[in-house]
């Protein structure tokens, strides 16, 4: 099973699209049969929700070092958020 980690965030200061494009890109990778996470701050609880109910896991990142301290070679890894 591939791992896929979305590295997004959602707040009203950004806007929505990227947590959009990106939840419907996992959705597809879902059903596909990979192991989906998303690491995330400000997520919306309705987000959170259906998130989870797609049966990802969705982690609530505090500080980006944390991110980026992590192996991530043997996971696909988006990214898709303002710099």
């Amino acid at each position: 099973m591939r791992r896929v980690v979305f590295r997004v965030d959602e707040s009203s200061q950004i806007g929505f699209g990227h947590m959009s494009r990106c939840r419907a890109l996992a959705d597809a990778l879902v059903h596909a049969g990979a192991e989906v996470s998303f690491y995330c701050r400000g997520v919306r609880p309705a987000t959170r929700a259906a998130l989870q109910r797609l049966g990802v896991t969705v982690v609530d990142l505090v500080e980006e070092k944390a991110f980026l301290a992590q192996d991530w070679r043997s996971s696909v890894v988006v990214v898709d958020r303002k710099s």
